[in-house]
């Protein structure tokens, strides 16, 4: 299984970069100056995640998954942040369909399957970009681009036959793997308060990686800056 050797070298790689974003966050003080809309932030929320295809080794899925992350905001207009995603699991069924595909354009029919699926988990680091509504700065667009890594846990019994040619096939598959994964959200923010130290996002999320797995997701996370 040379391809998944190569997912989980670039995968080891993805995850030493994320850690070394975290330490450079780490590094600056958790201290706000909402004068100049620096300092450090933390965020959580919830997102649904639309999907209307399955690929064969990602078992996530349609529906409500967390968010969490925090940051470090620069100046008004540029930010670095690290964000964790949990994404929903697949339904059984559309994940044992997507995973036998490649048996099926062949001939061979799905009998009966069991799948334990617990989708995605993607952690990212990406650069935040800011434009500001107003002259008070306090409303803005947002814009992130950054990598990340995904990771998927899940096993499977499939069995099928071939009606023509009279043969039976059982599969027994998993996997445990982590590997690269790209990020981009667009949205806005708006104050919760005076100060300005709440706020709440609204971000549509696009993940895009280098094995098939292409998801949206629509979120809304609060946000504190310290």
């Amino acid at each position: 299984m040379s391809g998944s050797r190569a997912l989980g070298v670039t995968g080891r790689i993805s995850m030493k970069i994320l850690a070394v974003g975290l330490s450079v966050l780490l590094t600056f003080p958790a201290v706000g100056h909402p004068k100049l809309q620096e300092g450090s932030y933390a965020f959580a929320g919830g997102s649904f995640y639309l999907r209307d295809e399955y690929v064969a080794e990602v078992d996530a899925g349609r529906g409500y998954g967390l968010k969490l992350g925090f940051g470090y905001r620069f100046n008004q207009s540029i930010g670095l942040e690290l964000m964790f995603d949990r994404v929903p699991a697949a339904e059984p069924e559309d994940f044992a369909y997507a995973h036998t595909s490649w048996n099926r354009a062949r001939g061979y029919v799905l009998n009966s399957f069991n799948v334990e699926t617990t989708g995605a988990r993607c952690s990212s680091l990406a650069a935040v970009f800011e434009l500001p509504l107003n002259d008070l700065g306090k409303s803005s667009f947002l814009a992130k681009v950054g990598l990340g890594v995904i990771s998927v846990d899940w096993s499977g019994t499939f069995e099928m036959e071939h009606p023509e040619r009279g043969r039976e096939l059982v599969i027994e598959d998993e996997a445990d793997m982590t590997w690269p994964l790209l990020v981009a959200a667009a949205g806005a923010k708006f104050p919760m308060d005076a100060k300005g130290e709440n706020e709440v996002q609204i971000l549509a999320t696009k993940y895009m990686d280098i094995g098939g797995y292409n998801s949206v997701s629509l979120g809304v996370s609060f946000l504190h800056n310290f």
